[in-house]
């Protein structure tokens, strides 16, 4: 199982890939329109850290983190 812990929202898993787009952990704008999506691969139980996202409307930085368990 694969959960959105930080700035992002998961929207599929395609064989062993994760496909999401970054969301804002403080005014909440999204990349959804922003396609193709990002893709991360399929990891062992606990967080994965994939970087950072700028908000482009506020300017604050949130982190991308991904929560997988079994």
């Amino acid at each position: 199982m694969v959960m959105a812990q930080s700035g992002c929202v998961i929207m599929n898993v395609k064989g062993n890939n994760v496909i999401y787009y970054r969301k804002c952990n403080h005014c909440q704008t999204s990349e959804y329109d922003k396609q193709p999506w990002l893709e991360a691969p399929w990891q062992d139980e606990g967080i994965a850290d994939l970087g950072e996202f700028t908000c482009p409307k506020c300017g604050k930085e949130s982190k991308i983190q991904l929560k997988f368990r079994k």
